[in-house]
């Protein structure tokens, strides 16, 4: 007997207990002993493939033995089933979940039969044995979910001596299932609960005066009903009690209560308190600043499952903040995150992904993820999509997809994006042209206090690019990014100060907005500022003080602080001539993109300064900076082409660029076509000047410029 009821809770002995069998009942004889090994053999395959064939095994051999043995398993079958009842009893219902499933697994209890085991129990008014029917029915248990029963089941369970159902009934009630749909009855039932000790029962009644369900907001109310339950250890009951004090619902701020609510419902471990408190922490609300403590409450948050926690933990081991930084866990951390469904996470394990921080590169891991936050919500992975496409980093330069992603992104207000999708429309990239939808784009990003987006939608309104000129309102934007510490504002500030656009000239008020964007290491405010020293505008030259300016500007490769600081060498102005240097800065300039180095430095070449003459490098230096539309450079072009230094001569494109040059007004060129089509030679030309024939001269030269323009 010992045996059969060791078989359900210990198959591994079933051979054991065959051999047992085959040795008590071997003075029956062998009939006997042959029927108790077949069955022995039964036990052992049955038990060995499935679990659930105990049982069925068991039967047969209660129909072969008619004795004790049958009754006894019964017996316990029944005693489990009221051990599992007494279990269940005391079990909260927002535990009875957990309860349920180790009750099961302790008791042995078969689920598919709990209608005929509990359904004479609830009619005989045995309450926990209805609820647990409701639970059965509500869940599916027996395999097909019938909230109607599990309805008729939850009001048996509730009554006024009785308050298990309530809180499930009251679920009922307020989602409108069995056709039941009255949230100011699903409230009284929740006050029901509360009242009759449940703290399930307390949240959710606070709950429903906090937020007005079934009936009025009620702060103070709502606040007891959470007191209440917090006090009998329900954690979301803390947790929403210290956001009441954080929000000041509960009729004043309190940011040290909440911090200790955060405190205790964290120590319950609840996931969105540790995060709470961590945010506290690391802001220094309620308390002091205590990065260590943030860290370690983001920590706990995650681990507990809050996903938001586990980005603030990743950025954190990132740069460091509350201790060392670690950037394989961010890695981590944020892969972590991402495979919790955090779109945050993807977005920053891809931009781990993409750079091999942490870990190996993998793009298109990368690529996948910035895709699927951006699907996700995740707008700055839309953005990030659009910068590779308009830069073509690890993939094909698209500025279409790029327009798309960028657009994305603006909608969901990610004020970048709207900057980035301003500047393609502007330069008609990816599509049509339209600098009045830019207006709008950088207004956009403005608004959302992107202060690159103002000082941008300044420029518009300065040179009157995509609508009408309107300085005053460049001003006010140059103004706002300047006092938002963006110091391009400040420098564009200075630049309307010093030439008077929208306001009166102001040499001091210019110098020192040059000087506190200089300061703010916005390099063009050097450079402005040196030239103002330079040329002695507002007060004396000092070009000292003009050559530390732009020599700062140029170590920090703001490259046109590299061309003024040339200018300097080149003329000795500060410092003693040096022309090798002044070429060196000039083709720094160059190399740099500001093309009017590219000019000077094709001078040099030409002249043979600090070096030998090369005429067709020369001309490949004048080329690209004609090409950016350095007329001046056009024009040098135009004289090596006329003259074929450095190269083949080419009359016609040398007056093509001649007249290009003059049409931009530009006197040089309009000399030289002059020259070209008069058939002057330029000794004639300059003995011509000489003997103070200039009225002449001038005379042609301004019928030169009135044909061709």
């Amino acid at each position: 007997m010992l045996c059969i009821l060791k078989l359900v809770d210990y198959h591994l002995r079933i051979s054991f207990c065959s051999l047992f069998l085959h040795v008590r009942l071997f003075v029956l004889g062998p009939p006997i002993i042959l029927w108790v090994f077949v069955f022995s053999v039964i036990l052992n395959v049955g038990f060995t493939n499935n679990v659930v064939a105990v049982p069925k095994t068991g039967d047969i051999v209660c129909s072969v033995f008619k004795d004790g043995i049958c009754q006894q398993t019964e017996m316990d079958k029944k005693r489990n089933e009221e051990l599992f009842l007494l279990f269940m009893s005391r079990c909260e219902s927002e535990y009875f979940d957990d309860c349920f499933a180790e009750g099961i697994e302790k008791y042995k209890v078969e689920v598919e039969n709990f209608p005929s085991i509990y359904n004479s129990a609830c009619e005989s008014g045995q309450k926990i044995s209805c609820y647990i029917l409701g639970f059965f029915f509500e869940n599916g248990l027996g395999g097909i979910v019938d909230n109607n029963l599990a309805r008729k089941y939850y009001e048996a369970s509730c009554n006024d001596t009785y308050i298990l159902g309530c809180s499930e009934l009251a679920y009922f009630y307020n989602n409108n299932l069995a056709g039941l749909s009255n949230p100011t009855r699903a409230r009284e039932l929740y006050i029901r609960a509360c009242e009759g000790g449940e703290s399930l029962g307390c949240f959710n009644a606070g709950l429903f005066y906090n937020i007005g369900i079934g009936g009025e907001v009620d702060y103070a109310i709502s606040k007891k009903f959470y007191e209440q339950a917090c006090n009998d250890g329900h954690m979301d009951s803390c947790l929403n009690l210290g956001r009441g004090y954080e929000q000041g619902l509960n009729g004043k701020t309190d940011y040290i209560i909440a911090k200790k609510l955060y405190i205790q419902a964290c120590d319950g471990q609840n996931a969105k308190a540790c995060n709470n408190l961590a945010h506290f922490n690391n802001s220094g609300i309620g308390g002091l600043v205590d990065h260590v403590e943030a860290r370690v409450g983001f920590s706990q948050a995650c681990w507990l499952g809050y996903i938001s926690s586990c980005v603030e933990l990743g950025i954190m081991l990132q740069d460091g903040v509350g201790g060392e930084v670690d950037i394989p866990l961010a890695r981590n951390v944020f892969d972590h995150s991402c495979q919790l469904k955090s779109m945050g996470g993807c977005f920053n394990f891809a931009v781990y992904l993409f750079n091999g921080l942490g870990g190996e590169i993998n793009i298109v891991r990368a690529l996948e993820l910035f895709q699927v936050s951006c699907d996700g919500g995740e707008v700055s992975g839309c953005n990030n999509l659009g910068i590779l496409y308009e830069n073509g980093e690890k993939v094909a330069v698209d500025t279409v997809k790029a327009r798309k992603y960028y657009l994305q992104a603006c909608s969901g207000e990610h004020m970048a994006a709207c900057l980035s999708l301003g500047y393609l429309f502007e330069n008609g990239k990816g599509g049509s042209e339209d600098k009045s939808y830019t207006r709008e784009l950088y207004g956009q990003a403005c608004k959302g206090e992107n202060m690159r987006g103002c000082v941008s939608l300044g420029f518009l309104y300065e040179k009157g690019i995509g609508g009408v000129v309107d300085l005053a309102h460049a001003k006010k934007l140059y103004e706002k990014a300047c006092n938002n510490e963006y110091m391009r504002g400040c420098s564009d500030l200075g630049v309307l100060y010093r030439k008077g656009l929208g306001v009166e000239i102001d040499l001091v008020r210019a110098r020192e907005l040059y000087l506190r964007a200089c300061n703010g290491e916005f390099m063009p405010g050097c450079s402005n500022l040196g030239f103002l020293y330079e040329k002695g505008i507002g007060s004396d030259a000092d070009f000292t003080r003009a050559h530390n300016l732009y020599e700062k500007a140029c170590n920090l490769d703001f490259m046109k602080g590299c061309y003024n600081l040339a200018t300097l060498y080149e003329k000795g102005r500060g410092v003693g001539v040096d022309l090798s240097h002044a070429r060196k800065l000039y083709l720094k300039a160059c190399n740099g993109n500001y093309l009017q180095g590219c000019n000077n430095f094709g001078i040099f070449l030409v002249d043979g300064r600090a070096g030998k003459i090369n005429y067709a490098l020369a001309r490949d230096f004048y080329r690209k900076a004609c090409d950016g539309e350095i007329i001046l450079a056009c024009t040098n072009l135009g004289y090596l082409l006329e003259h074929g230094l450095g190269g083949e001569a080419d009359i016609s494109k040398a007056r093509n660029l001649y007249e290009g040059a003059c049409k931009a007004e530009v006197k040089l060129g309009c000399t030289k076509l002059w020259i070209l089509e008069s058939g002057l030679s330029k000794i004639t030309y300059y003995l011509v000047k000489l003997l103070k024939y200039s009225g002449v001269i001038n005379l042609l030269f301004y019928q030169t410029v009135k044909k061709h323009n």
